[in-house]
């Protein structure tokens, strides 16, 4: 397991003020820690969790990786320089976000490990607290906001 993992390279943004920031989701380091560390292939093997095989758990990993990278990461100084706006009763937040949250919604992200008899996808809370890490640490403002 863990193999099939394409290789990262650090994404480099860069704001209005020409600041360079990088973000690289530890795709490496997370499929260790739910291999080696978390007991993950013993616990896919159990019924409840069959779907989640390690095909499966490199797509989720990278698909929150490319999502992290690619919607989030690229807002984070934008969130703290900008930040939400309070007028007339309703908050907005910076261009941008928006959009970030309806990709993170329309994905499917926050049904991950709710039960499938719930609308969710039933998967183990481990691969959840991984996609959570790369989300994160990408852009924690962002994990909370409901646009």
């Amino acid at each position: 397991m863990g193999t099939h993992l394409t290789p990262t390279h650090p994404i480099i943004l860069s704001d209005s003020y020409g600041i360079a920031m990088t973000f690289e989701p530890p795709l490496t380091e997370q499929r260790f820690v739910l291999d080696h560390v978390a007991g993950f292939p013993a616990l896919a093997a159990h019924e409840q969790f069959s779907t989640a095989d390690a095909k499966m758990t490199d797509a989720i990993l990278e698909g929150a990786g490319a999502l992290a990278a690619g919607k989030w990461a690229p807002l984070n100084r934008l969130g703290d320089t900008v930040g939400a706006q309070w007028s007339d009763g309703s908050v907005a937040m910076p261009g941008g976000f928006h959009d970030a949250y309806h990709s993170y919604v329309n994905g499917g992200w926050g049904t991950l490990t709710a039960p499938h008899e719930f609308g969710g996808q039933g998967l183990p809370t481990a691969l959840g607290m991984a996609v959570s890490e790369s989300l994160g640490a990408a852009n924690l403002p962002s994990r909370f906001v409901r646009c």
